[in-house]
């Protein structure tokens, strides 16, 4: 199932996801260094938040993401963008392949074929996700979310939550692996939002339910004090690709 490929669902996620993509690159310095690539690849672009960064470290930036209406809007941005899947890759070879909040929608083997006919010997692949992870303080809130919100709303079923190189994985070398959280403000509005843009959501809109009838669901049981600070999850994968 491919979500976020209605315009109404591309232009809030576009809205209301938190915009904390250049944090990556610190993360990906802290491994590897400074580095400047040659041909940066992000797959899974979406409305291309994760791809703007990359325009700092790379030559060349290009973006592929499976969902026209998200493409759509990355490319408003004036970023190099096309319609593709992730095992449909462009033909150029690239020094930097980077994959956010999407590679456990992938189906793995497919993926990794798929990544490795588009690298050069030596390439990097950055991979990493962002997931709420509730109030910073507030245990209320975090009840609400976890009775509440993810019973009505649940997760879809996922591929795999990280990526780590396997034993089996030839070529790949795994260079580091951390996760952590840092703190995103968000008032009652943008909370309200962020939600509906979450594949949760997602699925409840492919089966019939509209976003507003969603948000006064939400607003109409969340908790009516809320302060700002929010955690927002992450971890990360940097590989080193050798073909052999």
């Amino acid at each position: 199932m491919t979500y976020f490929a209605n315009p109404i669902g591309a232009e809030r996620y576009d809205r209301f996801r938190p915009k904390v993509h250049t944090s990556a690159l610190e993360w990906l310095a802290a491994t590897t260094g400074p580095c400047r690539y040659r041909n940066a690849l992000d797959v899974a672009c979406g409305t291309g938040e994760s791809t703007k960064p990359l325009l700092s470290i790379a030559d060349v930036v290009e973006g592929v993401d499976s969902s026209f209406e998200m493409v759509s809007h990355a490319r408003a941005k004036g970023l190099q963008v096309s319609v593709a899947a992730y095992d449909n890759l462009p033909s150029r070879k690239y020094d930097l392949l980077t994959v956010c909040m999407a590679f456990h929608w992938f189906d793995r083997s497919r993926a990794l074929n798929s990544f490795a006919q588009a690298s050069e010997d030596s390439a990097t692949w950055f991979i990493y996700n962002f997931a709420f992870a509730g109030h910073s303080t507030d245990d209320e809130f975090n009840h609400w979310l976890r009775s509440w919100y993810y019973v009505h709303f649940p997760s879809p079923a996922r591929k795999e939550q990280d990526f780590r190189v396997r034993n089996e994985d030839k070529g790949l070398v795994e260079l580091a692996h951390e996760s952590g959280a840092i703190v995103i403000s968000l008032d009652r509005a943008g909370l309200i939002g962020y939600l509906t843009t979450q594949s949760n959501v997602e699925a409840k809109v492919q089966a019939g339910s509209t976003y507003e009838s969603i948000e006064r669901q939400i607003d109409a049981s969340m908790p009516e004090t809320i302060t700002s600070e929010f955690r927002y999850a992450y971890t990360y994968t940097v590989v080193s690709f050798n073909r052999g």
